[in-house]
């Protein structure tokens, strides 16, 4: 699995992970061609929209919401940690 932000500075996504203990790779790009992309490949039409996509390219599960709901789906998952 990996995730995909469109609309993050990298830096800020990845103290948010570090401090969460989220470890999935990710890729981050907020070029509006990867917007594109993203939002003609899944049918995204706002932000924040989170898909959790399986190696095989499908969608197993997906919200809106923002850091807390997302943060929320991925520990129900065991993707991500409680804070010490």
């Amino acid at each position: 699995m990996v995730l995909f932000d469109t609309g993050d500075e990298e830096n800020l996504i990845r103290n948010y992970m570090s401090e969460n203990k989220i470890t999935l790779p990710v890729v981050v790009d907020s070029s509006s061609k990867y917007r594109l992309l993203c939002g003609n490949a899944y049918m995204v039409s706002g932000v924040p929209c989170n898909y959790l996509i399986d190696g095989d390219g499908k969608v197993i599960l997906a919200w809106y919401g923002g850091q807390e709901q997302g943060l929320e789906k991925l520990k129900s998952l065991g993707l991500a940690a409680d804070k010490p």
